[in-house]
C-alpha cells in the first residue's frame, strides 16, 4: 500500500519510537480507510452507469445558480458519447407563463416537449461549442436510495433532469 508524505512520516516516527501496538493500529486504520475509500470509488462508478442508462438524446437537464440572483438554465442531450459522457448545447425552451412574484423576481412555466429538439441560445456561460455542443460527464446525482443523473457544468452548477410537460422555476435579479 502507498502511503501520503504525512503518513510515511507518521509511520516513521512511530517505528522510531519503537511502539510496535501503535504502528500495527495505525496500519490497520489506514488499511481499513484505503479499502472504504475503493469501495466508496466503485459504488459512484456504479451509480453513474445506472445513471447514464437514464439518459437519452433529447433529455434537457436545468440549472440553478447565482448570487444575489437566481438565473435558471437549460441544457439538451444532442448525443450520448462514451461510458458516461454526453453532449449538450444550452437551450431555451418556450415560456408558458411569466408571473410576478416581486419587484425584480417572476415564477417562470416553461415547456419542456420529450424528444422535440429546442431552439439553442445564441451565448452560453457554460457551454464553449454551442454549435457542436460540449462534451459532459453524467454523473449520479446523489438522491438518498434514488439514481438519478446530473450534468456538472462548473464549481457551482449542476445541472438535473427535467421531466416533458410544464415545469416552473424562480427566477430573480436583484443585482
Amino acid at each position: 500500500m502507498k502511503y501520503t508524505a504525512k503518513q510515511q512520516r507518521t509511520i516513521d516516527y512511530l517505528t522510531k519510537l519503537g511502539d510496535k501496538t501503535r504502528l500495527a493500529e495505525y496500519k490497520q486504520r489506514l488499511e481499513k480507510r484505503n479499502a472504504a475509500k475503493i469501495a466508496a470509488r466503485k459504488e459512484r462508478k456504479a451509480n453513474a452507469a445506472a445513471a447514464m442508462k437514464l439518459v437519452k438524446v433529447g433529455d434537457v437537464f436545468s440549472c440553478t445558480w447565482g448570487y444575489d440572483q437566481t438565473n435558471v438554465d437549460f441544457f439538451q442531450v444532442v448525443a450520448l458519447v462514451g461510458k458516461n459522457s454526453v453532449r449538450v448545447k444550452q437551450v431555451c425552451p418556450v415560456m408558458v407563463e411569466d408571473e410576478a412574484s416581486g419587484p425584480m423576481a417572476a415564477n417562470r412555466t416553461y415547456a419542456i416537449n420529450a424528444g422535440e429538439l429546442l431552439p439553442v441560445t445564441s451565448y452560453s456561460v457554460f457551454i464553449k461549442d454551442q454549435v457542436n455542443g460540449d462534451v459532459k460527464r453524467i454523473s449520479d446525482g446523489c438522491y438518498r436510495d434514488e439514481v438519478k443523473p446530473c450534468i456538472k457544468l462548473s464549481s457551482f452548477a449542476w445541472a438535473y433532469p427535467e421531466k416533458p410537460g410544464l415545469t416552473k422555476h424562480y427566477e430573480s435579479w436583484y443585482a
